[in-house]
């Protein structure tokens, strides 16, 4: 196995249990804020879906079929990088990233594409 790393220029770790959080910070900054909004929006339309048929004086089952909510959850996919890319201190807060000039590390962040903002992980 180290044979064929070392052909393909890869270096291999051995990673200790429960470090993740340590080690990818984005799963805390990005997943945790996505995973709430895709809930939330899934909520909000369950809860949409649920008065209407109250209004209506309607009781059935609500369609949770493939073909209802591929479509639903497209857009509500798209809106929600919309959302996170108009926010990204939400990302950068969660992430322990803070804005620091004087970094040798320079990324750029969605939506600030030509701003070239200097970030460091805290």
């Amino acid at each position: 196995m180290e044979v064929i790393a070392g052909q393909q220029h890869l270096v291999l770790l051995l990673v200790s249990p429960n470090t993740t959080d340590r080690l990818q910070p984005l799963d805390l900054s990005v997943n945790k804020p996505a995973k709430d909004f895709m809930k939330k929006k899934f909520q909000d339309w369950y809860g949409a879906m649920i008065c209407k048929q109250l209004e209506d004086g309607v009781e059935e089952v609500i369609d949770l079929r493939l073909s209802v909510m591929k479509p639903l959850c497209a857009n509500w996919c798209i809106e929600m990088f919309h959302y996170l890319v108009s926010n990204p201190d939400i990302i950068i807060k969660a992430a322990g990233i803070v804005v620091d000039i004087l970094s040798d590390f320079v990324f750029t962040i969605a939506g600030h594409a030509g701003r070239g903002l200097n970030i460091r992980h805290a």
